[in-house]
């Protein structure tokens, strides 16, 4: 008969979910010899040991990843909550001045909002709360597209008014 590699077996059981039955069979050890070796050496206990380090280290690295995500949503808040917080003041800036100052062949000019231009910048301006509110967490979005769609009015809302800016001025 075939020496026993006792260690590799008892590493197996202690590492893995097999059960002592099975590990009999795929060794051709008789299973009442294996049982009870396991018993005296405590197998079970040991692989319980076992799997609680697994599972306190999966709990660390876990906790780590956790981290690691928490500051990374954190950042990209900070940058929404900064790009919110510009859009806003340029919208106010707008608002207050009623106008905006072109630069034309002669030079600087103001040029007044007129109402179709006061209307676009009111959509604006309720785009850019929601978002800051959304940034902040004060609201919570139905879903993360209406989020993404809120961002992307926006953008086509400056866009357009950067364009037709650019195309009043020549």
């Amino acid at each position: 008969m075939a020496s026993i590699n006792w260690d590799k077996i008892k590493n197996e059981y202690i590492t893995t979910t097999i059960s002592t039955r099975k590990l009999a069979g795929k060794y051709n050890v008789p299973y009442s010899t294996l049982r009870d070796r396991s018993t005296r050496e405590r197998w079970s206990e040991q692989r319980e040991v076992f799997r609680s380090k697994v599972v306190a280290k999966a709990a660390q690295k876990t906790e780590k990843i956790a981290e690691k995500v928490a500051d990374e949503i954190a950042s990209r808040n900070q940058a929404h909550i900064e790009v919110w917080d510009l859009l806003g003041k340029r919208a106010k800036n707008l608002l207050e001045s009623n106008g905006y100052t072109a630069m034309t062949k002669e030079g600087p000019e103001h040029v007044d909002l007129d109402p179709d231009g006061l209307e676009r910048l009111s959509r604006a301006i309720d785009k850019v709360q929601r978002g800051h509110r959304l940034a902040l967490g004060m609201d919570k979005p139905n879903t993360s597209e209406e989020m993404l769609k809120t961002a992307q009015e926006l953008k086509e809302a400056m866009l357009n008014a950067a364009t037709r800016i650019h195309n009043e001025t020549g």
